[in-house]
């Protein structure tokens, strides 16, 4: 059986200690962490709950969204994301899933430099705590989220930051029809950090649109054969969210997608 998480973000209206006490009710032995949530709870009485259900956190959501075309609020924004490697520090995630902000007037180039330079203060402390930065590239859609758009583009940078504590985060919904996909997967592993995993409806015309594994098109099982057989290691992080899954409520929904990831047996197939 896979190593999978589920996202808070999968009963998006729930209370942190609501969506903790359900997911460890169905078996599940870890979770991805909203971060706002927990700081609405209390981050000590979180990781009491936490310890009390026997839940790993798999990563903390989220840090970043830097304003990279506004130099002079670069200090605040590296000081509160020091404070949630710290806090990530502190539940025992390995990894802080990072979002980078937009790029705003500047070309892609531009931003990436840019970046670069708040990740060279970030990494110092990131190493000093143990937890990994772990960058999502987000859909173009929203660009004020991130700059970096596609998975191969992420990998790009990973190679360029070269660090232990900077991974990837491989959101199925973002890059499932991505060129050359299942090559990146292959050669670009040991860069990802979190494989989070959902499905995509057909036909929809808003995002976010996912519905429970397995009930729409995305080829989930080839994908995360590709991921198996490449060596990956890491937490599948279950996480769905959008009209459908509220229609349906998370208690249907999340089991659903449990009950699929429980019952998935990679299968061995050739990837181009």
């Amino acid at each position: 059986m896979l190593k999978y998480a589920i996202n808070q973000a999968s009963a998006m209206n729930w209370s942190f200690d609501r969506s903790v006490n359900y997911f460890a009710s169905l078996g599940a032995t870890a979770i991805v962490i909203q971060r706002p949530r927990l700081e609405a709870y209390g981050v000590n009485n979180g990781v009491s709950l936490l310890r009390q259900q026997g839940l790993t956190v798999a990563a903390l959501l989220s840090t970043g969204m830097f304003t990279l075309d506004e130099h002079k609020r670069w200090p605040e924004q590296e000081a509160k994301a020091k404070e949630h490697l710290e806090m990530a520090a502190q539940v025992g995630a390995k990894h802080l899933l990072l979002i980078s902000g937009g790029c705003g007037s500047l070309s892609y180039e531009e931003a990436e430099e840019r970046f670069l330079d708040v990740l060279s203060r970030l990494l110092p402390r990131a190493e000093q705590l143990g937890v990994a930065f772990t960058l999502e590239p987000n859909k173009c859609l929203r660009s004020d989220l991130g700059y970096i758009h596609t998975f191969h583009d992420a990998l790009d940078l990973a190679q360029l930051v070269a660090s232990p504590f900077f991974s990837i985060c491989f959101e199925t919904n973002n890059s499932w029809i991505e060129r050359r996909l299942y090559r990146n997967i292959t050669e670009g592993v040991s860069w990802v950090g979190l494989v989070q995993i959902n499905d995509f409806k057909e036909g929809t015309t808003c995002t976010p649109s996912r519905v429970p594994l397995g009930d729409g098109i995305i080829p989930l099982e080839r994908i995360l054969s590709a991921f198996e057989e490449a060596g990956y290691d890491g937490f599948y992080d279950i996480e769905q969210l959008g009209p459908d899954i509220e229609e349906m409520g998370y208690e249907e929904a999340v089991s659903r997608s449990v009950r699929w990831i429980e019952a998935f047996h990679p299968q061995s197939q050739t990837h181009v």
